[in-house]
């Protein structure tokens, strides 16, 4: 598609040709040929360049000046396939260019906490966080964080912040749920989980397995079983999902 005008320009040309020149069919015929070869092999070539976001992105790095965009936009490409360590370098090159740069802080954020180096992720969510003081993401990634290291309340006040930035975002309630679930917070943890169903019922695979899990834990493997099932509906392969529901049925085993 991209080749279409020249190879429409070159082809006109050519009849102009022939005719001024007086060329020969058969010749005429033979420099078509040569040019639909030559176009073809053109055009094979930007295909392998364009065949995704990687190699367009990379292709385009490597002809041109350096490019915050860019860089971005192929981090994100890494890190949407969950290739944390292939994204963070080009977070750092994004924010080289421009330092305080929020899309790009808060995923070299996400990306370090994936990386499982906490106190840089710290760093960055922070960063991102005073780029954009009411970016809920932040909240929620500098939360995630402070939770891994166990530091419970200071993360439970991250995500609630983040809630109330974004109270409609499924996902922050599921972390959010998750966070209460570590301190033994259930039925609030439940009433989370809930919400991240309501709020998302068709992406909610995380929320059911957590809501199984929660419900499970506190001794109701009956309620719990729909959950696990719900999240298996909506993503097959979810191994937390089918664990849970084979205890459940295991603890409901005898009573049948």
């Amino acid at each position: 598609i991209p080749s279409i005008g020249l190879f429409i320009a070159i082809v006109f040309g050519l009849a102009d040709i022939a005719k001024s020149w007086r060329v020969a069919p058969s010749l005429s015929a033979a420099m078509a040929g040569v040019v639909l070869l030559v176009l073809a092999t053109l055009t094979n070539a930007q295909i392998h360049r364009w065949r995704d976001s990687f190699t367009l992105f990379e292709h385009t790095l490597a002809v041109t000046p350096p490019n915050r965009l860019i860089e971005y936009d192929l981090g994100l490409a890494f890190a949407e396939s969950n290739r944390y360590d292939e994204a963070a370098p080009h977070f750092e090159k994004a924010l080289q260019i421009r330092p305080n740069d929020y899309k790009s802080l808060l995923y070299m954020g996400i990306s370090r906490f994936y990386q499982g180096r906490l106190p840089e992720a710290i760093e960055y969510a922070q960063a991102a966080i005073r780029s954009q003081a009411d970016s809920a993401r932040a909240h929620d990634l500098l939360g995630m964080t402070l939770a891994k290291q166990n530091r419970n309340e200071a993360a439970l006040d991250e995500m609630r912040r983040a809630v109330e930035l974004a109270p409609k975002d499924a996902d922050i309630r599921n972390d959010l749920g998750l966070a209460l679930a570590q301190l033994g917070r259930i039925p609030e943890a439940i009433d989370e989980f809930h919400e991240a169903v309501r709020l998302a019922p068709d992406k909610a695979a995380a929320a059911h397995a957590n809501l199984g899990w929660a419900l499970l834990g506190s001794g109701k493997a009956r309620e719990s079983i729909p959950e696990f099932e719900a999240a298996l509906h909506l993503q097959p392969e979810s191994k937390a999902a089918a664990d849970g529901l084979r205890q459940a049925q295991a603890q409901l085993s005898p009573q049948r």
